[in-house]
Order: C-alpha cells, then sequence, then structure tokens
C-alpha cells in the first residue's frame, strides 16, 4: 500500500450557469385605463429597454393572482431584440372570469430571458385592475305576455284612428347593492300616451308632459328586491302612419354609479316599436292600417 497512490478526478460537469446576475433588459408596465368590466378587453402598455445583450426573445405570462379571473392571451413574446434597443407597445388583453367575486384584480408577469445558451427569469407585480359592476337593464313591450296572458287591448295590427293599448316592462339586470342612483329614461313618440295603469316594484316612475320623457329612478338597490317597473301606453295611429313601422319608445337611456370605484355608467337601448319584437304572440304585427 506504500506505493499505490491512486489518482481522483475531481473535474464534474457543472450546468450552464447564466451570467446575468440581473435582467438583461428593463421593462416597465402601466394601464391606460385600470377600470374595466369583465370580460372587456383592454391595453397593457410596456416601455423596455434592452441593455448591452443581443437577446432572442423575452417571453412575458400574464398570472392572476385570484385562480377566479385569468387573460386571454396568457402571453406575450418579444423577438430578436438586438442590443441597446428601447420601444414602447400596447399589449391587448381580455380579462376573463364568470362572476365578480372581487372588485379588484391583482396580478403579475412572469418574465423569461432567452438569449444564446442563456436564460433569466423574473417577475413584475402588475398594476391593479378595478373591476365594474355589470350594470344592464332591459326595456320590452308586449300586448300578450311570454306567458300568453293579454296585456294590451285594441286592434292588432294598429288601424288608424283606433286606440291600442301595450305593456311596458322595464328591468335593471344583474342586481348589486354596489350600484346606486339608477336613472332610466324613455321618451315617448306622436300619438303615444300614458294610461294611469302602471306597476312599480322597486323606485319611483315619474312622467314630464313638456319633453314627453317618462324616467324610471333607483336611489337604492335592496339586495333582496326585484328591480322593474312597469306602465301601459296608447297608441292612435294618425293618417301620416299608414303601411308604416311606428316607434312606441324612443330614446331609451340608463345609467348608475359604481359605487366602489366611484364610476358613472351608463348605455342605451334600441327604439321600441309597434312590430313587438319581444312579443312571441304578436311580433311583426307592427305595420298600421287603415
Amino acid at each position: 500500500w506504500h506505493f499505490y497512490k491512486p489518482i481522483f478526478d475531481f473535474t464534474y460537469s457543472h450546468p450552464n450557469i447564466s451570467p446575468w446576475t440581473s435582467a438583461p433588459a428593463d421593462l416597465s408596465f402601466s394601464l391606460l385605463n385600470d377600470k374595466l368590466k369583465l370580460n372587456d378587453d383592454f391595453k397593457l402598455k410596456l416601455d423596455y429597454k434592452n441593455n448591452n445583450y443581443h437577446l432572442d426573445s423575452i417571453k412575458i405570462s400574464f398570472i392572476s393572482l385570484d385562480p377566479d379571473y385569468s387573460f386571454s392571451p396568457d402571453s406575450y413574446t418579444l423577438k430578436n431584440l438586438n442590443s441597446e434597443i428601447s420601444d414602447s407597445l400596447d399589449i391587448s388583453l381580455n380579462l376573463r372570469g364568470n362572476a365578480i367575486k372581487n372588485h379588484e384584480v391583482n396580478w403579475q408577469a412572469q418574465i423569461e430571458y432567452r438569449g444564446g445558451q442563456e436564460t433569466y427569469k423574473d417577475f413584475k407585480l402588475l398594476p391593479r385592475l378595478k373591476i365594474l359592476s355589470d350594470l344592464k337593464a332591459s326595456a320590452k313591450i308586449y300586448y300578450n305576455s311570454p306567458q300568453g296572458d293579454q296585456l294590451g287591448a285594441g286592434p292588432i295590427p294598429p288601424q288608424i284612428g283606433l286606440p291600442t293599448n301595450y305593456w311596458v316592462s322595464l328591468a335593471v339586470l344583474g342586481l348589486t347593492t354596489d350600484l346606486g342612483n339608477f336613472i332610466m329614461s324613455a321618451q315617448l313618440p306622436k300619438n303615444v300616451n300614458l294610461t294611469d295603469k302602471k306597476s312599480l316594484l322597486a323606485g319611483n316612475l315619474k312622467y314630464t308632459p313638456g319633453n314627453r320623457q317618462v324616467i324610471w329612478s333607483i336611489p337604492q338597490f335592496d339586495s333582496e328586491a326585484t328591480a322593474s317597473a312597469g306602465f301601459e301606453i296608447q297608441f292612435i295611429p294618425g293618417s301620416d302612419q299608414a303601411g308604416k313601422i311606428a316607434d312606441l319608445l324612443k330614446n331609451i337611456r340608463y345609467s348608475a354609479t359604481d359605487k366602489l370605484t366611484d364610476t358613472e355608467l351608463s348605455g342605451a337601448l334600441n327604439n321600441l316599436n309597434t312590430n313587438l319584437e319581444f312579443d312571441r304572440i304578436n311580433s311583426g304585427q307592427g305595420r298600421v292600417e287603415k
């Protein structure tokens, strides 16, 4: 054993360790608008500056920190960036989700830099998103209800000089206590007037004769209430409306305040006419007859 001198080989294969000890490019993100509705498209602004490296790609993956939300597309890739190049661009994204669980979304960008044989991974927190309440409203006119009950009276199709009564049904969809100061307005066209019949399950209903405007308002939502209103109108066609489909309700608009984001939400609906598009029994019978 005195003459035995073993040879030890201390060499071994090292994994490829990146020389980058910090991100090889500077990236910053900002939002053009941080308030949006669920499933809306929005823009994320990216400003970047490549340092002294040629990069094959920078892949940015968008990750929600709340499992109820996701983004489409879920990633964006910059390719073939020369050293010391800088630029600014907008990335189009869509916020996905089935229901509003939280009104703020925290998310981050997982970033992978590649250049030659080198890879560097990093992440950045992104500007917080604020989700607006999904305000929707409906306005429908019936002669017969969806269940087949007769709500109106008079000739169908309408006839010149004879009164036909219809029922107007208004509703707020997706009721939430995060909304306040709801207002819905509509105008009565010529030859259309209110009767004394109405139904009100929430808020107040008033009519201003000067501009022939019906206004339905709900200052505060009750989480257990059904937000709907209805009223009867009467249409007496004039001779100049013969052969025409006449409007029964026009300039239909609605708005409310999203209290959590202090933002006004608004929308508009199409005019409603004698063709009664929501009346399954009488739809299409709106052309005025002599």
